[in-house]
């Protein structure tokens, strides 16, 4: 149907999609293929799988067998592989008697089936092994790092991460060593900064693998990989506590907080012992710990929990909804979905009720659309239009 309810689509099939770049999957019995907003056959029902569009072709499997398909329906790809990538970049993987190599969107074979191992090109490199040794290759089969770890990661941010006796390191993209095998952990380069563990502390280096600021952080719950510099800041832990440096190291947020949300920002939420409060870049408390959950600010309002209830407070900490709903999400800056004892409703930004609080439940679609169930029966409702797009009733 069409955003306004009216059937574009007579019902003709088991099972449909979405449609995604013009096209959609659809299924009829054990066998599925793509059509088109006309409705249109654009490649056969005639396939037992079929993989979404990526670079104009489509990963399909007939009795076991797998290739690809052009959004015409044409095979590419033959279909003769015992697995084949999704063409994310210009190269997909195949594999073919338990040997992987690559082929290109024009069904060529364009590097050997020669490892035991291969990923998908991302960036124009992917991670390749043989005999469970691990490396990099480029489009062409190029060895751009040697295939000698134990462990290896593809390309994030133009560094890749290794392993190498148990201790990791770091490559850029030209295959050269920058930082060396000697850590017990490392991150990713953020801000020109990597975080990176050695001896159970943590510290910082810089991008010619200098000690930029000292090891002396202690290791918490968080991947190191998320330990990283946003827009200048990053937070740390020293026994226990959490608090905020800057990129010299000062401390901008002193080390005593039990956790803290996102920062920068103007009200950042720290949890002191049982609750949560607001503090402001310079430290100072600007709204007290009372709250059993408290989330970042969007706009000028924050989603927060007082005993077992959720509402809404202003930057003042104020609220602007009480709490008083066993459950707030929100779809943009229009309004929440909400849960009461009476069951679930929407509300706007202001707390006017828009849909009374009677459903059984309601999922968030986008921004825009959620939808709404009753009943054994369900609809979906437009929360900018205030009005159903269509019900079942």
């Amino acid at each position: 149907m069409n955003d306004k309810g009216k059937v574009a689509i007579q019902p003709q099939y088991d099972w449909v999609e979405p449609f995604v770049e013009g096209l959609a999957l659809v299924g009829k019995g054990d066998k599925m293929g793509y059509i088109d907003k006309a409705g249109n056959v654009a490649v056969p029902v005639s396939y037992d799988n079929a993989e979404g569009f990526f670079n104009g072709l489509s990963v399909v499997e007939k009795n076991g067998r797998y290739g690809a398909v052009d959004r015409q329906g044409n095979v590419i790809v033959p279909i003769k592989y015992d697995e084949l990538g999704d063409f994310t970049g210009t190269l997909s993987y195949a594999v073919l008697k338990d040997k992987v190599g690559y082929v290109n969107t024009k069904g060529k074979e364009v590097i050997d089936f020669i490892y035991d191992f291969g990923t998908a090109f991302k960036s124009g490199t992917a991670k390749v092994s043989v005999d469970g040794l691990y490396g990099i290759i480029d489009l062409k089969g190029k060895i751009v790092i040697p295939l000698a770890h134990e462990y290896i990661e593809e390309f994030e941010n133009g560094f890749a991460r290794a392993k190498e006796k148990d201790l990791f390191g770091l490559y850029n993209r030209s295959g050269m060593t920058v930082i060396p095998f000697e850590y017990d952990n490392i991150g990713l380069f953020s801000e020109g900064l990597i975080a990176v563990e050695k001896d159970k502390k943590i510290g910082f280096l810089n991008e010619k693998g200098e000690v930029a600021i000292p090891l002396q952080y202690t290791i918490d719950s968080r991947n190191i990989r998320d330990i990283a510099f946003n827009k200048g800041y990053v937070k740390v832990n020293v026994k226990g506590k959490y608090g905020i440096i800057d990129k010299a190291g000062k401390k901008v947020v002193q080390t005593s907080f039990d956790d803290i949300g996102a920062y920068p920002a103007r009200r950042i939420p720290v949890l002191n012992k049982r609750f949560w409060g607001y503090i402001n870049p310079k430290g100072s408390v600007v709204i007290d710990y009372k709250f059993n959950y408290a989330s970042s600010f969007e706009g000028n309002r924050a989603l927060v929990k007082k005993g077992e209830s959720y509402g809404v407070i202003d930057t003042t900490g104020k609220f602007v909804l009480n709490p008083e709903f066993s459950l707030l999400i929100p779809t943009d800056t229009v309004g929440y979905i909400n849960k009461q004892e009476e069951g679930w409703g929407f509300i706007n930004s202001k707390g006017k009720v828009i849909l009374e609080p009677t459903y059984g439940r309601m999922e968030k679609i986008d921004d825009k659309v959620i939808k709404v169930e009753w009943s054994e029966k369900f609809g979906y409702f437009n929360v900018n239009r205030k009005q159903w797009i269509w019900r079942q009733d």
